[in-house]
């Protein structure tokens, strides 16, 4: 795990607990004690946290987080999912990228390709790119943001996103629907998406195994509006329909 996606964990973490000792962090993240201390220190600075005898205290007004069980699932199938993607950019394309657990992911391996021009509207996607790559041009969508959510959202957002016109849109999802195509929890989260697919000549969706057959609340796009899906492995069932839809499945 890199330190950015490990930072985010561990602020999420807190933020579920409300507090944590530092040898608690160390063992559920795997690392030294002096690793923890040096993340707590960047986060007490960055006024998530306060560190007070041994222990981390979160100063979010929220103690929930409703994308922190994304962040802890299928790690490894993420990981996997973003080296093969970073394989099928091209440098100085123009991208979009929406903001989830499997993006942050591929953000994280951006050191591995150059001279991408990427708008986004989450802060942490932008953040993680120029940290792995400076070569990298980013542009930060605006709108109001949610602390919550960790992205720009509402009429600018999607406004702003419908005024460019890119070479690909990276997608991340919450369910496939054999039937349907793709599906979000969230309202704003699947409005930015469609926007996205709708200003992008291509669209390239990330999604691990485990997504087939979950339930989603929101359509994102269908499997006709899809070049590329992603996974870890290929699934026999999904293989057939990208076959169909003369989708580039990897």
């Amino acid at each position: 795990m890199q330190k950015v996606e490990r930072k985010f964990k561990i602020k999420l973490y807190i933020n579920k607990k409300g507090q944590v000792s530092i040898s608690d962090l160390a063992k559920n993240f795997n690392v030294t004690s002096e690793t923890i201390r040096r993340d707590l220190t960047e986060l007490k600075n960055e006024n998530f946290i306060e560190k007070v005898h041994g222990r981390a205290i979160s100063l979010q007004k929220e103690t929930e987080d409703p994308l922190q069980e994304r962040f802890y699932q299928n790690t490894k199938e993420k990981e996997i999912i973003a080296l093969k993607a970073i394989k099928h950019l091209k440098e100085n394309s123009r991208i979009f990228i929406d903001f989830g657990s499997t993006t942050l992911a591929l953000c994280e391996e951006m050191s591995r390709i150059n001279d991408l021009i990427i708008f986004t509207n989450s802060p942490l996607l932008a953040k993680t790119i120029l940290d792995a790559n400076s070569s990298h041009e980013v542009h930060i969508i605006g709108g109001k943001y949610s602390l919550k959510m960790h992205q720009n959202i509402g009429y600018t957002t999607i406004n702003s996103i419908l005024n460019e016109f890119v070479d690909l849109s990276i997608i991340s999802t919450v369910a496939i629907d054999i039937e349907q195509g793709f599906f979000n929890e969230n309202q704003h989260e699947t409005e930015i998406a469609r926007a996205m697919i709708k200003s992008s000549k291509e669209c390239m969706l990330l999604a691990d195994n485990s997504k087939i057959n979950k339930n989603g609340i929101w359509k994102t796009c269908s499997f006709s509006q899809v070049h590329y899906l992603i996974s870890e492995e290929k699934n026999s069932t999904i293989s057939n329909i990208c076959k169909k839809f003369s989708i580039n499945y990897i």
